[in-house]
């Protein structure tokens, strides 16, 4: 490991001593992860010539996709967090439009990237695929496949385009983060009394879904702000030595995103299967938590799921670039 990643590695051992928050700070916890298991590699090198000509980090480059939020709404641009500010506003508004036509004909290029972030695949399932009650071809694991197979010089499967190799980067980056954020990969359908529903079994009402927890209050906040609360992580080596000891999937690269979604599926069903909601209040319908909430057990499961993360997205980036 050069003096660099150290130095890098020391950085974010301090900052990320106090970080609640899944975004800006976990998305620099994998990359730091990530870039640690890279260094010396091709894949290093190859990331580095995408993003030193415009002056990006990967870390940076992770953000981006969160920092295209801010287009289209009311006050300045870019808007969110300090992490936002390396874009410039025309920058980021050309990203977004460039998404014209990537969902579907009848998906704007606003709604289009927002949701490349997610899927929401029942609990009752054992695994991701395609056609479920909550997949789409442009869900999270569709952008990651569109994203690998540009890195790669391939044309995606579907309508997805990244509108460059450093975009799809930025995606890739951001994407393998948030495919290990439970909340983003499987989700409760509940009917009016609270109590779970398979919708792949009955008629799909919207009214049902809880949109990605967003719709499930714990307390003062809801359940996929809780998951979006990241633990600190201390990167010493014994963390690192972790990650490395992850074992990479025996499947063609191409498949690694919907396995690895399945494996995100599984600690979803393992952390909200347990939870007791109450009937539903007001329209859109929120539902309130009524067990316990078990706040150490998902902050081991937090941790986990960042160095999983972290590195997977070492995994991939070298099996692009091998």
């Amino acid at each position: 490991m050069t003096m660099k990643h150290l130095a890098l590695l020391l950085l974010l051992v301090l900052t990320l001593g106090t970080a609640r928050a899944w975004g800006p700070r976990g998305h620099q916890a994998s990359v730091a992860i990530a870039e640690s298991l890279i260094a010396g590699s091709r894949a290093e090198r190859e990331v580095r010539a995408l993003l030193q000509p415009v002056g990006w980090t990967l870390a940076d480059a992770a953000q981006r996709p969160d920092c295209l939020r801010g287009v289209g709404r009311p006050g300045s641009v870019p808007s969110g967090p300090r992490e936002c500010r390396v874009f410039s506003a025309e920058d980021l508004t050309r990203a977004v439009a460039a998404f014209e036509g990537a969902c579907g004909p009848h998906t704007s290029p606003e709604a289009c990237h927002r949701r490349l972030h997610y899927t929401d695949v029942a609990l009752q399932r054992s695994a991701w695929r395609p056609g479920l009650a909550g997949t789409r071809p442009d869900d999270i694991v569709g952008a990651l496949q569109a994203a690998i197979a540009t890195l790669r010089g391939e044309s995606p499967a579907g309508t997805l385009r990244f509108e460059n190799k450093r975009e799809a980067l930025a995606w890739l980056a951001h994407l393998v983060g948030d495919l290990h954020q439970p909340l983003h990969v499987g989700a409760l359908y509940l009917d009016r009394a609270g109590r779970p529903i398979d919708p792949d079994r009955a008629p799909h009402d919207h009214a049902n879904d809880t949109t990605g927890g967003n719709r499930l209050s714990v307390g003062e906040r809801n359940l996929h702000a809780l998951w979006d609360a990241a633990p600190s992580l201390n990167l010493d080596a014994a963390l690192l030595a972790q990650a490395r000891a992850l074992p990479r999937p025996e499947l063609p690269v191409s498949q690694w995103p919907a396995a690895w979604a399945s494996d995100t599926l599984e600690v979803a069903r393992q952390a909200l299967s347990p939870l007791r909601f109450g009937p539903a209040q007001g329209d859109p319908p929120q539902w309130v938590q009524q067990s316990p909430d078990d706040a150490l057990a998902r902050d081991a499961l937090q941790r986990r799921q960042l160095v999983r993360a972290g590195a997977r997205l070492a995994q991939l980036l070298q099996a692009i670039w091998p």
